[in-house]
């Protein structure tokens, strides 16, 4: 009789616990998608976006020109890439001024 008491009351709390994460997670979502609406009510009226910087530009930019800079960005990249490996093939003078003391084997 007593364990018949203790499991359901470890049923209650782990039923209650199981609720108050449902409810934390449903009230999460909740408020993310009400915040959403609330953002893009803003862009309705004519509200300065949130991402704006003190001086008004626009801290955003468009799909299209972060491609471009990142194309450019690819570009300089290979460049240097293509410098050093030309440097590379064409070889490297390596001379060693001072020689670090050898390890024996056996020491």
């Amino acid at each position: 009789m007593r364990t018949h008491r203790y499991h359901n009351a470890l049923a209650t709390v782990i039923a209650v616990l199981l609720a108050v994460l449902v409810v934390g997670r449903f009230d999460t979502e909740r408020s993310s998608s009400v915040s959403l609406a609330q953002g893009s009510s803003s862009v309705v009226r004519g509200a300065p976006p949130a991402d704006q910087d003190e001086t008004g530009a626009a801290a955003r930019i468009s799909a299209a020109e972060q491609r471009k800079i990142m194309i450019t960005q690819l570009k300089e990249i290979t460049a240097r890439l293509d410098r050093l490996d030309a440097a590379l093939r064409a070889g490297i003078d390596v001379r060693v001024k001072e020689m670090p003391a050898s390890k024996k084997d056996g020491e």
